[in-house]
């Protein structure tokens, strides 16, 4: 297996690569509707705050192609466009309108820029979980971060009271601001994580149990109180495992395709499951599926690509898209849905999303997957 090039550039475009749940936003562009990670009475569409009421300073983007506007206005000038999940400070909120749904709110967005968002796909005083770096000996986390807005990523960096790594709540609390060291490579791996720059923290009871000889480092999820308290943690049971004759047929036939590799990466005895499957190309069409089982329904999150024999969905030159390098973190159980970590190392990249069943489909989290850069030295 050869390495063709770099990736470290495309990673950051990773996130807004697979988005399978969209809607027409007010705008026309299209919305990634995907709620925040909290309990199920809690929607981004719900958070107008009565009037006279003091605002919090920290909201997040629930939405991909939103548009923040000069004014609170649909024809006003657009002044940039939110890829997703982004932090942004809340400032004031405009006078209801007639006719209008939602108040519109003056934010003012991590590198300075200010403007009016539409309150459909702004969530107020909300954080959404974040993967973080463990430490080689699993007593702190790093979150990444060494872009513009500083001050307004450790607001809300203070706000992360837990950490869920490999199925088991840890409490955390902040440290400091690890600045990058001057020797540092690029890599972003446990090996460095003493020169890498981003918020700390530590462990308050015990440090992460993590797997030996994981060259690429393990991501833990940072959450904050609402999300800890909501959020029940299901076991798995994580050893790969072969799937039925039946099963496979019933993938095929959802899908209208041939199997070309099924395996189980994750189950429990209450009926849950978690599938990573790859179907055979079908001419210059390629698929990948994640797929959760539950009592509730079957959920799946697709990775479709164009097969040219190389590259196609990793860095390896054969093309494939290889379930079994695919594992499940931990998988929670919120009011009214599930949500799940997915992890990958590939050759020069490792990735961890935040998964959550919604609208029939597993969805990826804005805001708040990572994808680190690992490749050997």
């Amino acid at each position: 297996m050869t390495m063709k090039k770099r990736i470290f550039p495309l990673l950051c475009a990773l996130a807004a690569l697979f988005l399978p749940f969209a809607a027409k936003g007010p705008d026309g562009v299209t919305i990634f509707m995907t709620a925040p990670a909290y309990s199920g009475n809690q929607e981004p569409a719900k958070f107008p705050l009565k009037t006279g009421a003091a605002l919090p300073t920290i909201g997040t983007v629930t939405g991909t192609r939103v548009n923040l506007r000069a004014e609170p206005s649909l024809s006003s000038a657009v002044v940039l466009r939110f890829e997703g999940g982004e932090l942004v400070e809340v400032l004031e909120k405009a006078p209801e309108k007639s006719g209008e749904g939602y108040l519109w709110y003056s934010v003012t967005t991590g590198d300075g820029s200010k403007g009016w968002m539409y309150g459909q796909f702004l969530a107020v005083d909300m954080v959404p979980p974040k993967f973080a770096l463990a430490a080689p000996d699993g007593s702190q986390v790093i979150l990444l971060y060494g872009g513009d807005g500083r001050p307004l990523m450790e607001k809300a960096a203070l706000r992360f009271t837990h950490c869920i790594f490999d199925g088991v709540l840890h409490p955390v609390v902040y440290e400091e601001y690890q600045e990058q060291g001057a020797e540092w490579n690029g890599r972003e791996t446990g090996q460095h994580f003493g020169d890498l720059g981003g918020f700390l923290f530590r462990m308050e009871d015990s440090p992460l149990s993590l797997p030996s000889g994981d060259f690429g480092g393990s991501d833990a999820l940072l959450v904050d109180d609402e999300y800890a308290n909501a959020a029940g943690i299901v076991p798995l049971k994580k050893k790969p495992a072969k799937v039925s004759p039946d099963l496979r047929k019933e993938f095929e036939k959802r899908y209208g395709r041939t199997l070309k590799t099924m395996i189980r990466i994750a189950g429990a005895d209450s009926g849950v499951a978690v599938y990573a499957m790859e179907f055979k190309p079908r001419g210059k069409s390629a698929l990948g599926v994640v797929a959760l089982v539950v009592p509730e329904g079957t959920y799946c999150l697709d990775f479709p690509a164009d097969y040219d024999g190389q590259s196609t969905w990793s860095v390896d030159d054969e093309g494939n898209f290889y379930p079994e390098y695919y594992s499940v973190g931990s998988l929670m159980k919120l009011d009214d849905r599930y949500e799940l970590t997915l992890h990958k190392p590939a050759a020069e990249s490792a990735s961890s999303r935040l998964l959550v069943t919604k609208g029939g489909k597993l969805v990826e989290q804005a805001g708040s997957s990572s994808y680190r850069y690992i490749s050997p030295e």
